[in-house]
């Protein structure tokens, strides 16, 4: 696996990268993760991570004119309600 790093954060590409991200996950409570994705990417991409299935899921419509303050109430909401903190995920 490559660990790029870039301003802060980490990007891992590889193909061992389901069991790197399985690895990652066991670091956190599972109610302190949240799964946010797009309708596009809760039908073309989640399916391929069964891993993440056991998560929370926030799903908001895809497209430009969905990246507004509704949207963002939705997801703040979902954040609320699961409690997550600030060292969530």
């Amino acid at each position: 696996m490559t660990i790029i790093e870039s301003f802060g954060y980490s990007i891992h590409i590889g193909n061992d990268i389901l069991e790197s991200l399985t690895a990652f996950l066991s670091h956190y409570d599972e109610n302190q993760i949240i799964i946010l994705a797009d309708e596009n990417t809760e039908r073309d991409c989640l399916p391929l991570l069964n891993l993440l299935q056991d998560y929370k899921t926030v799903v908001t419509p895809s497209g430009e004119r969905n990246k507004n303050l509704e949207t963002a109430a939705v997801v703040w909401n979902a954040f609320f309600e699961r409690k997550l903190s600030r060292r969530g995920l």
